[in-house]
C-alpha cells in the first residue's frame, strides 16, 4: 500500500478465537488494519462507544443478531456478514436488515 492509500479499518466480531486468529492474520497480511476482534456483540458495542471512529467495516461471522444490534446502534456502520448458511431467505433478511455484504463459506471456498 502506498502512501497516498489510506489502510481499510476492520473489526471482527466471531464467537470462534480460532477463526478470529486466521482472519485478522489473512486481513493484517493483506494490509488492512485490524482496528478490534472481539468474541461477542456487546464487546464491539463497547470498544465502538471508547474509540473516537467506528471502524470502515465490521465482518461478524454467523451470528444474525449481531449484525441487527450493530446495525440498530450504527447504521452507518458497514457490515460483512459471513455464514454457512446460503438460502435466499437468510441472505434476503440479511440485506433488508442493512448488512453492506453477505458472503457465504461455501463461495469463500469457491474462489
Amino acid at each position: 500500500m502506498n502512501d497516498n492509500q489510506k489502510a481499510i479499518r476492520v473489526a471482527i466480531v466471531d464467537d470462534n478465537a480460532q477463526l478470529r486468529y486466521i482472519t485478522v492474520n489473512q486481513l493484517e497480511n493483506s494490509g488492512y488494519i485490524v482496528q478490534f476482534e472481539v468474541g461477542n456483540v456487546q464487546k464491539a458495542l463497547q470498544i465502538i462507544k471508547k474509540d473516537v471512529e467506528l471502524p470502515d467495516v465490521c465482518v461478524v461471522e454467523e451470528d444474525f443478531a449481531a449484525a441487527k444490534l450493530l446495525l440498530e446502534e450504527h447504521p452507518h456502520l458497514r457490515v460483512l456478514f459471513l455464514s454457512t448458511d446460503d438460502a435466499v431467505k437468510s441472505v434476503t433478511d440479511m440485506l433488508r436488515a442493512g448488512v453492506s455484504g453477505y458472503r457465504t463459506f461455501l463461495q469463500k471456498l469457491q474462489r
